[in-house]
């Protein structure tokens, strides 16, 4: 009888120590909405855990992250990303490994002619959301196979495209350091979504093609487009722009100009250039020297 005792314990302990090493990946499908093939170039992915992290392996250093192309004619491909182990257990043989969101951008082949998300945070139950909103997947709570293995099929979203260029002002050009970012907010009484892109500049570029697929929530109206510039160059201010047209230009600082794009059309070859900061603060430094003279004048 203690021999039993002792072989299910013993079996008991494998299997829990098992389980629990053998979870560290997640793995799936990223697959494009019904009706949509890829018939041009292939669109490349990629995948990634947020927050991201950095793996040591016996190769040396691997982000939680992968590449996933869909090869031409083709509707999906496979995926599979490495989980870090946070090693906050107090048991070194039981690994804890880190909750995380699963983040995806297009990074090759997507155009405005092809509907699709790129880029954003899936949620097995909402599909295609904003950092905000996104899932957090959980290691105690995520249904494993017998390998270890999370499975999350990621399945892209028709979406409305916005795509076209940012300019700086004429004569401005970057130097280098600078971080545009163009955020698109949902329309909503609450719980507004958000998507972006980030761009970084390269010395004395002065234009930056965007291209940005948002999904069609139920929530929203429509989507709120502003302009960003971190550590402009001298001429570009650094408040937020928002476009007053469908065609973008010209923008203006007050959000309550902004132009409203609904929901279900696309807005394609958009022309979005920084307001003038130069010829801004000349207007700003004449309007207070006209204000004072009149008061003096008054007074």
């Amino acid at each position: 009888m203690k021999l039993i005792q002792s072989a299910l314990i013993v079996a008991g302990l494998l299997f829990s120590t098992t389980a629990l090493s053998q979870t560290n990946r997640v793995s799936g499908t990223v697959d494009l909405p019904a009706g949509i093939i890829v018939s041009q170039d292939e669109l490349v992915f990629e995948v990634s855990t947020d927050p991201l992290s950095i793996i040591l392996t016996d190769d040396g250093e691997l982000e939680t992250s992968t590449t996933v192309t869909i090869a031409r004619f083709s509707r999906s491909a496979n995926y599979s990303i490495l989980l870090k182990d946070d090693a906050s257990s107090e048991d070194p043989d039981a690994p804890d490994y880190e909750d995380f969101r699963l983040r995806f951008e297009c990074i090759s082949g997507c155009t405005s002619s092809l509907p699709l998300t790129t880029a954003g945070f899936w949620d097995t139950s909402k599909g295609v959301v904003d950092e905000l909103q996104a899932e957090l997947f959980q290691l105690a709570s995520s249904p494993v196979d017998d390998d270890g293995v999370i499975t999350v099929d990621i399945a892209l979203e028709r979406a409305d495209m916005y795509s076209g260029t940012i300019r700086l002002p004429d004569g401005v050009a970057a130097d280098g350091d600078e971080e545009i970012e163009l955020v698109l907010t949902g329309a909503a009484l609450s719980n507004k979504p958000v998507f972006s892109q980030m761009m970084s500049a390269s010395k004395d570029q002065t234009a930056f093609p965007f291209l940005l697929g948002v999904p069609r929530l139920s929530n929203i109206s429509g989507w709120n487009v502003q302009l960003k510039c971190e550590t402009c160059p001298e001429g570009v201010l650094s408040d937020p722009q928002f476009p007053t047209t469908a065609a973008g230009n010209p923008l203006s600082f007050t959000d309550g100009e902004s132009f409203l794009y609904r929901k279900f059309d696309s807005f394609i070859n958009m022309e979005l250039t920084f307001i003038d900061g130069d010829g801004e603060l000349a207007d700003k430094s004449a309007s207070i020297l006209g204000a004072l003279s009149l008061l003096l004048l008054e007074g």
